[in-house]
């Protein structure tokens, strides 16, 4: 059995071998470090944040403008920043900065400072009108400095097919996109998510899995996360990967069905959906580190991780639920006896049971049991899947069949 993670390679060894990418610009350089601030911001970004908290992130967000002019969501989110301070005067001079700059923020209208909508105050459609998927595994990269991943893309392939397959997932199989290796680009996985939004209904039901590499938070100097792709440049790993806060922001907010499931098959990617949790602890990689898949080890990386607030908020309300491989500090293992992540594969299993009717915390309850005991058995470290919010009542059954007019 091997585990994906990422061992502390100085980032600096790639360069001098070689990379095969051009040199940058000074400014390009900058425009990259403030995107890390942008997404820091966001990533902090919740209704209840203290003044003195905002106020750091804001004098961040004013770093990000004066070395990146031309980035509107630099400004965009310094406008919300100032605006969450009273500066009316800021916010107005940075609204129109981002205006002029046609911010992707702004188009959006993200506003992550609005209060979230409560499940319980939402009433879920009685039925399932339509079911869309997203599947991503990457084992396959584009940039020599990421090393290979072996069962990630076959993974992703079988959970399609368990959508896909008459008896269990009951998905159409035109509303089910697979995305592997080289198809797996930052664009065209943004764009896919944004289709997510784009087709979906209220009464539908969305699913979201991912597999790949991940940034560790201390692999950028802001300790931001970022999802590894096929055309990630190790180089330029701002500008080129996809941040996870995108990730969890369009599975709560821009997607308006009211039942959405989000799997995470990656090592610490608990921290996902628990900010904060073991600190120090479980760092698969020092700052400056190459991307690696040390011993086939699944790497996300997620130490003091994306905060769950990012899960609550976004004003969806419904039904929404992320379940992760693996808690903050423990690494996703994969079996050469199962030719699958472990978590995958009793995943699959746990969602053939009554004929995939069962409720999206059952489903959890016998993944939790058989992964733990898989992982204890195979090479004796914990490895206990997470799923937030902890306690849910949510009404997802991957298997309903959608029911039309």
């Amino acid at each position: 059995m091997s585990k994906r993670t990422i061992p502390a390679a100085l980032i600096a060894v790639f360069f001098m071998a070689g990379a095969a990418t051009p040199p940058f610009s000074a400014q390009m350089e900058k425009c990259d470090s403030a995107y890390d601030m942008v997404v820091q911001a966001r990533e902090q970004a919740r209704p209840d944040i203290g003044k003195e908290q905002a106020e750091r992130i804001r004098s961040i967000l004013k770093t990000a403008t004066s070395m990146c002019g031309s980035s509107g969501d630099a400004w965009y989110y310094r406008y919300l920043y100032s605006l969450r301070l009273g500066d009316k005067t800021d916010a107005n001079y940075s609204l129109t900065k981002a205006q002029r700059a046609n911010a992707e923020g702004l188009r959006r209208n993200d506003n992550p400072f609005a209060p979230a909508v409560a499940a319980k105050e939402v009433k879920l459609p009685p039925v399932v009108r339509e079911k869309w998927a997203l599947v991503v595994g990457i084992g396959r990269f584009q940039y020599p400095g990421v090393n290979p991943l072996k069962y990630t893309a076959k993974d992703a392939r079988d959970f399609a097919a368990l959508l896909t397959h008459p008896n269990y997932g009951r998905f159409k199989k035109a509303n089910v996109t697979l995305l592997t290796d080289g198809d797996a680009t930052t664009t065209r996985i943004k764009s896919e998510i944004e289709h997510l939004s784009e087709v979906s209904g209220p009464e539908d039901l969305v699913v979201i899995y991912l597999s790949t590499h991940g940034s560790p938070r201390d692999l950028t100097a802001l300790d931001v996360n970022y999802v590894i792709t096929y055309d990630t440049n190790p180089r330029r790993l701002y500008a080129t990967s996809l941040p996870m806060v995108d990730v969890i922001r369009d599975a709560n907010k821009m997607i308006p069905a009211q039942r959405v499931a989000v799997f995470l098959d990656t090592c610490f990617s608990g921290a996902a959906t628990l900010a904060g949790a073991f600190p120090g602890e479980g760092r698969s990689a020092a700052p400056g580190a190459r991307i690696d898949g040390e011993d086939g080890a699944r790497a996300m990386g997620f130490v003091s991780g994306v905060s769950r607030d990012l899960i609550a908020k976004g004003g969806g309300g419904g039904s929404r639920v992320i379940i992760s491989a693996s808690q903050p500090n423990e690494r996703s293992w994969e079996s050469k006896e199962l030719q699958n992540g472990i978590f995958t594969y009793y995943l699959i299993e746990a969602l053939k049971q009554n004929a995939g009717m069962d409720s999206i915390g059952k489903v959890f309850n016998s993944l939790q049991e058989q992964v733990s005991q898989r992982a204890r058995a195979e090479k004796k470290p914990s490895q206990r899947p997470m799923m937030e919010p902890r306690e849910t009542n949510a009404d997802i059954r991957i298997g309903v069949p959608p029911q039309s007019d």
